[in-house]
């Protein structure tokens, strides 16, 4: 035979176990819902393509030539004063992303040879909790 009072306790922790259940779920579910908009970093990304890669059209192109075309590039991220925010090498299909506080930024590119992309150098303004696109088209000079 079992106690009444257990019973009573084992319902009040099945009570607190499934309140703190829900509650997770929706921390999990809406990550921000807590934190101020204010707090939140933007994030910085975008596509980037390099080309042409052969003097000949249609270019038919090794996959690790082209993986060595987009090695060879940085895309740069600094402040107006000219602080690094960051670097990174952009990926032929994911492109490029950055988590950054809110603020105006610089975006450009390490050039190599005789690139030149009208895209860049740019200034782009992030803002909290906001996904800011800025696209690339670097191209190589090869004719």
């Amino acid at each position: 035979m079992r106690e009444p009072g257990l019973d009573l306790n084992r319902s009040i922790f099945l009570i607190v176990l499934i309140a703190i259940c829900i509650f997770v779920a929706i921390v999990w579910h809406f990550p921000g819902i807590f934190a101020s908009p204010a707090g939140k970093d933007g994030v910085l990304t975008g596509n980037v393509t390099i080309g042409p890669l052969c003097p000949v059209e249609p270019c038919e192109v090794d996959p690790g030539l082209l993986l060595a075309a987009y090695n060879a590039r940085q895309i740069i991220v600094t402040t107006t004063t000219g602080e690094p925010a960051g670097s990174v090498t952009p990926d032929p299909v994911l492109g490029y992303s950055f988590h950054l506080r809110p603020g105006v930024y610089i975006i450009d590119t390490s050039r190599t040879g005789v690139d030149y992309s009208p895209d860049v150098p740019a200034t782009v303004t992030v803002s909290p909790g906001v996904t800011t696109r800025h696209d690339i088209h670097i191209d190589t000079g090869i004719r």
